[in-house]
């Protein structure tokens, strides 16, 4: 059993990747270039939406006869060569534009997002294992205790100090170590594939701790980067122009074109010209339908923001509590608890040698020690936990 632990927490070697060579791969993550693919089709799409589109050019072949299919026998026969433009009365195709513009902004925002949220989930990751070495090395102390005591029962056991009971009780105590380190270990390797996520790769990677900056989660986490706030007011910025632009579109667009007619001259008028201008009745439903449309988007887009803004305000106020809350715990735990079991194992130990405990007294002493170191790694690693989640709703560096 031991061998194999020890090949668990030795395994082949592997190189471990630094914890800035985690943030590079974050940068060109797929998921990241996915985002920037969008904010460019996304911008894309509103230069052709606010376009004005093609010129028509057109051909004709006008009033031929048609049994002879001549161009001379008659003076409205000819080839009239016309081009057409439509044209806006108003600004709207530029705010359409502008209106993608904001989007593609939007995106840009929430590609800026996704990579502090996967900043953030690597520090949890490095969190997480920090924590799993850290228990790995409080259970394996208590193991060595364990086998220590286990020693002395069996010479107690010898000397009929001691029912075979008893020893029976602390060997399958040890086996339940065991079988704990075992368990972190396969949290481990889950830790490891969400590290090959983030790396952007398809294998499994390992993070050198030592590479952590761990005194940057020392520093108030504080900024003015919260890209989700930023891409919100984007996103609104783009519901309004949309609402503009859907006002706007209530003046139709124009379309003037000019032809020229190509003729036999028969009637020595020479060649003909002509001019059109047309325009859409606004009779149907769809503008106002647009235009309806567009307000309760805008309106939809103001409340996500002010909605996000009150639920931030609530969240970090929230996460201030949880952390007073654990930073008092861990001020009890390491200032009177931790000392009292540590206290606590060694008297009944003592008592124990000498045949003065059970070993039931011995197994709760152990057990209430190892919980409690247990409850340490756990706190210190939930409140650098809260540290992330406040940096990231805040805006700070991560």
């Amino acid at each position: 059993m031991r061998l194999f632990l020890l090949f668990l927490l030795f395994p082949a070697l592997v190189q471990a990747e630094t914890f800035e060579w985690f943030q590079t791969q974050i940068e060109n993550h797929q998921m990241v270039e996915m985002l920037e693919s969008k904010a460019r089709a996304t911008e894309a799409m509103g230069k052709m939406q606010g376009s004005w589109g093609d010129p028509v050019f057109k051909i004709a072949a006008n009033n031929y006869p048609k049994d002879t299919l001549k161009n001379n026998e008659t003076p409205m026969t000819g080839i009239q060569y016309s081009v057409m433009q439509k044209i806006s009365l108003s600004t709207k195709y530029g705010n359409i534009e502008r209106s993608y513009e904001a989007l593609a902004e939007s995106v840009q925002m929430e590609k800026e997002q996704r990579k502090r949220l996967m900043r953030a989930e690597l520090w949890k990751q490095a969190i997480s294992l920090r924590k799993i070495v850290r228990d790995i090395e409080v259970l394996k102390e208590n193991l060595d205790w364990v086998e220590s005591m286990i020693t002395v029962s069996k010479k107690l056991y010898s000397n009929g100090k001691l029912a075979q009971q008893g020893l029976l009780e602390i060997q399958i105590r040890k086996t339940n170590i065991e079988t704990k380190i075992l368990e972190i270990e396969f949290m481990k390797k889950e830790v490891e594939s969400l590290l090959g996520y983030l790396a952007g790769v398809e294998e499994n990677k390992i993070l050198d701790l030592k590479s952590v900056p761990w005194t940057h989660l020392q520093d108030k986490l504080a900024g003015e980067n919260d890209f989700e706030e930023k891409r919100l007011e984007k996103e609104l910025e783009a519901s309004e122009l949309g609402l503009k632009s859907s006002k706007q579109n209530y003046i139709p667009d124009v379309t003037i074109g000019v032809a020229y007619t190509k003729r036999a001259n028969i009637d020595n008028k020479g060649d003909f010209v002509g001019a059109s201008v047309s325009f859409p009745l606004p009779f149907s439903g769809s503008k106002y339908a647009n235009h309806s449309n567009a307000a309760h988007m805008k309106l939809t887009k103001e409340r996500a923001w002010r909605n996000y803004k009150l639920q931030k305000k609530s969240k970090l106020s929230e996460l201030e509590f949880k952390s007073q809350k654990i930073e008092q715990e861990l001020s009890i735990l390491n200032k009177k608890t931790l000392n009292f079991a540590k206290s606590a194992r060694d008297v009944t130990s003592r008592s124990y040698r000498i045949g003065n405990a059970s070993y039931i007294e011995l197994l709760n002493a152990e057990l209430n020690l190892q919980n409690y170191l247990l409850k340490q790694t756990e706190l210190e690693s939930k409140l650098d936990g809260i540290k992330i989640e406040r940096a990231l709703l805040s805006g700070g560096q991560i």
